[in-house]
Formats: structure tokens, sequence, C-alpha cells
């Protein structure tokens, strides 16, 4: 669904939870201006989405990780701050954005330093809440997210589910993803590397052995 909610008439969650039970998914909140206009900017012939990722680290079930992570896209201004590149930093990447704005991804890419690493968002292939989804549709949803995570080189994905938030704020009711969600994250998106659950507190968490790697 392209189109934002309307604000004080509705919420982000209302609206993304009515279209995740229809088995839709929205492109969300964004600042890039004139989406009519880069959308008909195509990728040069064979072009190649390339992440800056660093060889897994083999994780440690009784150690704590910690991560920075951009959440809300690239398109919130961050990317033009001072400082980006000095310190190790994850990007989310809307995944619409490769069909609604392939350009824009383009010079993010080619922008990137070492420093800078895409993960995919959210939840998707479109901003979606899983526990609203139908069930017959979620696989489906997952594996189609995955081959476009394949084609931006990402190897992570941010999982947000504010579809039992009651109230104005989308982070203040149970983020929290039940067993038979993360089940399907794992075994309809047997590539990737890890998921990230937020945005709100959310104490979801599991690690899993698959293709010879925790994940």
């Amino acid at each position: 669904l392209q189109g934002w909610h309307s604000y004080c008439k509705d919420q982000e969650h209302t609206f993304t939870a009515l279209a995740s039970k229809h088995g839709g998914r929205v492109h969300g909140l964004n600042t890039n201006p004139n989406l009519s206009f880069m959308h008909n900017i195509q990728l040069p012939a064979n072009y190649t989405f390339r992440n800056n990722l660093n060889p897994p680290v083999a994780l440690n079930s009784n150690a704590t990780y910690i991560t920075f992570v951009q959440t809300d896209g690239i398109g919130l201004g961050a990317w033009t701050q001072p400082g980006r590149g000095s310190l190790p930093y994850a990007w989310e990447v809307t995944i619409p954005d490769l069909w609604i704005q392939p350009a824009i991804l383009r010079m993010f890419y080619e922008q990137a330093t070492p420093n800078d690493t895409f993960i995919g968002a959210l939840s998707g292939p479109g901003y979606m809440y899983p526990r609203a989804q139908p069930a017959e549709l979620l696989p489906t949803l997952l594996q189609k997210a995955e081959k476009y995570l394949h084609q931006l080189d990402l190897h992570h994905m941010v999982i947000f589910d504010a579809s039992q938030t009651v109230g104005e704020h989308t982070a203040t009711g149970d983020c929290n993803l039940p067993k038979d969600i993360v089940d399907s994250y794992f075994d309809n998106m047997p590539d990737t590397l890890g998921f990230l659950n937020g945005y709100a507190p959310a104490f979801s968490a599991d690690l899993r052995q698959s293709q010879g790697h925790n994940r």
C-alpha cells in the first residue's frame, strides 16, 4: 500500500495492523522526496548491490552482543550527519525501495563506508505485522522477503509487530513474538543469518543452528 496513515485520525499501528490482517504491506514513513520521479530512474543493466558484511562471528550463548541500528529506514536524514562511518553501524533498508526508488538505494550502497552495513526491514517485503498476517499467507510473504534480501545482499531482517498495541503510541504494547511466528521466520528464511526484534522493549530471543552456523 502506497501512502501513509492520517496523523491525528488514526495511528500507525492501527493502520498497519489493518493492512496486515488482509495480507497487505505498507510503505511507511519516508522523507525522500518525489517518489513518482525517482521510481522512473532505473538501475544500470546488470547492476549488483554489494553490502558491507563482516564474516559471521561464532556466537556465544553466554555472551551479550550490542549493535547500533538506525531504524525507520535510511530516509530520515541521519545518513548525511557528521560522523557517519566513524563506528560500525547498521542501517535499515526498506525492501520496497528496490522497486519504488532503486536509484536511491544505489546511492546509499555506493556512499557506504566499511563501517556502514545494511539490514532488511520491516518484518517482510514491506512494513507489516506478522502476528496480524493470515497464517496461510505469512510463509509466502517471508519467502518473498528472503528473495529480495538476496537481491539486495542483505543478511539480517528487522521484525516489528505492534498489532497488540492499544492506545496512541506504537511502541507501548506487547511487541514480543510468539513461538509460531519465530518458527515461521526461521523456517521460511533459511539463508538469513539473524533477526532483530524491536522497536519497543521486547524479550523475544532464540538461538538456532542452521546450515552450519548459529543464528
